[in-house]
C-alpha cells in the first residue's frame, strides 16, 4: 500500500540520517524512535537540498532500564548533485519532543510538535522569535525589534525545525 511505501522510505532515510550523525559521534549514538517524519525539497542551481525532522532516541546503556530513554528532535539536511545523493547535515534539536508516547503497548498521550515555519532569530541575542518584525508599537519577548530568517529556502512554505544556522549548510 502507499502508506507502507512512505513508511518504508522514512524508515530507510532516518537509518542514513542516523548512520551519518552516528559515525561522528561514535560516544552518543541514537536509534530511531516512532514520530512524524517531515520534510521540505526545493530546486538551487542544479541541486535538490532537503531539510526536515525525525525523532529518535539514545541507544540504550544497559539492560535493567525499564522506562524508554527520552526522545529527541533531529534536523536533517539533504543534498542532490552532480551524481552526488547524501546526508550533509544531521543534528539534535533543543526543541522537546512531544511525539505520541506509549511504554508497554499502552498509549500514554497525543504529540504535537511546533511549526516552524516562521522560525526567526533575534539579530541582538539570537534569540528564537517567530517573525522578523514584531506587533506594532512592541518588542520582541527579548526586548528587541529585528530579526532574520533562520532559513531563507523553508521559510512560510515549510513545518521544518532548524537548528541554529552554523549548524546546516543551506538556506540561511
Amino acid at each position: 500500500s502507499p502508506s507502507e511505501v512512505a513508511a518504508a522510505q522514512d524508515h530507510q532515510l532516518v537509518m542514513e540520517c542516523l548512520r551519518h550523525y552516528n559515525l561522528n559521534h561514535p560516544e552518543n549514538e541514537y536509534v530511531p524512535a516512532p514520530g512524524k517524519v517531515t520534510r521540505y525539497s526545493s530546486p538551487h542551481n542544479g541541486s535538490c537540498w532537503t531539510h526536515g525532522n525525525f525523532v529518535a532516541s539514545p541507544k540504550h546503556s544497559g539492560y535493567f532500564s525499564l522506562l524508554p530513554p527520552r526522545p529527541t528532535l533531529f534536523f536533517y539536511e539533504l543534498v542532490t548533485k552532480d551524481g552526488f545523493e547524501g546526508v550533509v547535515s544531521c543534528t539534535p534539536l533543543d526543541e522537546p519532543v512531544t511525539e505520541a508516547y506509549s511504554l508497554f503497548g499502552l498509549h500514554l498521550g497525543w504529540g504535537t510538535r511546533r511549526d516552524g515555519s516562521s522560525d526567526c532569530l533575534c539579530n541582538t541575542c539570537n534569540r528564537l522569535v517567530d517573525s522578523e518584525v514584531p506587533s506594532v508599537g512592541k518588542a520582541f519577548p527579548c526586548g528587541h525589534y529585528k530579526a532574520e530568517r533562520f532559513c531563507q529556502m523553508c521559510y512560510l512554505q515549510s513545518e521544518v525545525l532548524h537548528p541554529s544556522p552554523e549548524k546546516f549548510a543551506f538556506g540561511k
